[in-house]
């Protein structure tokens, strides 16, 4: 059956023979963990950092290791979040004590409320892990799929580093192009042994990529869509769900590809990034939480670059009624990249 999903490929029998190239890098990030030293994974969207962390994730199991993957930007909103998702996955979940007269207690106790900061959350995250881990001569692998922004990175690996460093854990982070900054300005970087990049594919594993998931095309198809795609995946199989699903031109589509590129880079970065980002989630409003956690920006900031998406017809919106309060601007990426 052919598979044009865009989903990323999981540690599968199933997604197994789908995935392409990436045999240096994973071999040279398992090297690295198996000295117990921390990994920085860097690339583009839609670069495949999701597939290789799950393709890892089933070559370290197979070795007797104990791993865990966490997709830090879509399940946490802060460092000690984290610190409790990836004790949570390691079989260590936190327990809360009740009382059946608590509530009848409470009422008759007067008592003081003290606000936590953030950073001593963070270190009681730390601790409680570190407890639940235990002693062990070999650590567990934590695959970090983004952090869920900027500043938690920092907070995180940098203010935290030597805390996180204490643990029995080793680390592959997945991070963008766009996010390398933060993580390799001191002293994060200190924290992370080997930085590894995820080049684009070539056009000989993009190919490849075409004949194992719809080996139909003839090779005029494929060669347009590789040469449109520029090496990435993500990419790649959108174009070929346009052609095989839709049944649309390949030159057509391969034009439409270019021209929605041109457009971009004449908007420049921050309208790169947040379309890409909507291609990633499908739709989402100015407020919407991931969408700004992943941008590392403000609403305010969000809002104007999508009003020049639209300007230049690269999104489209629409009204959406709330729940509760009125109705959402909802942007989507336009079918149409017409000049």
């Amino acid at each position: 059956m052919e598979n044009l999903s865009g989903q990323p490929l999981l540690d599968n029998s199933l997604d197994r023979h789908l995935f392409v190239d990436r045999e240096r890098e994973l071999a040279e990030t398992a090297s690295a963990l198996a000295r117990r030293v921390n990994v920085l994974l860097i690339g583009e969207r839609g670069s495949g950092k999701t597939s290789f962390l799950y393709r890892l994730q089933g070559d370290l199991r197979t070795r007797g290791l104990e791993v865990v993957y966490v997709a830090g930007y879509l399940l946490a909103e802060s460092a000690s979040d984290l610190l409790g998702l990836i004790r949570y996955r390691l079989g260590e979940p936190q327990t809360v004590t009740t009382s059946a007269f608590a509530n009848a207690a409470s009422l008759m106790t007067s008592y003081t409320t003290r606000v936590v900061p953030e950073g001593e959350r963070v270190l009681q995250g730390i601790d409680a892990l570190e407890r639940g881990l235990g002693k062990r001569e070999q650590p567990a692998v934590v695959l970090l799929d983004e952090m869920p922004n900027r500043d938690e990175a920092r907070k995180l690996f940098a203010r935290m580093r030597d805390e996180v460093w204490r643990l029995p854990l080793v680390w592959v982070v997945a991070i963008t192009n766009e996010d390398a900054e933060t993580f390799l300005k001191p002293p994060a970087d200190a924290f992370f042994g080997r930085v590894i990049r995820l080049p684009g594919f070539s056009e000989e594993a993009s190919r490849q990529i075409l004949a194992s998931r719809v080996p139909a095309l003839d090779s005029q198809t494929v060669q347009t869509l590789v040469q449109r795609a520029g090496g990435n995946p993500r990419r790649l199989v959108s174009l070929a769900q346009d052609v095989a699903i839709r049944g649309a031109n390949p030159a057509a589509v391969a034009e439409q590809a270019e021209k929605l590129l041109d457009r971009l880079n004449r908007l420049g970065d921050p309208a790169k990034r947040l379309y890409a980002e909507l291609e990633v989630l499908g739709h989402a409003s100015p407020s919407d939480r991931e969408l700004l956690q992943r941008l590392g920006w403000k609403r305010s900031r969000a809002q104007q670059v999508l009003a020049k998406l639209e300007e230049a017809g690269l999104v489209v919106a629409n009204q959406e009624t709330q729940v509760r309060g009125g109705p959402k601007k909802i942007y989507r990426p336009s079918t149409s990249t017409a000049a």
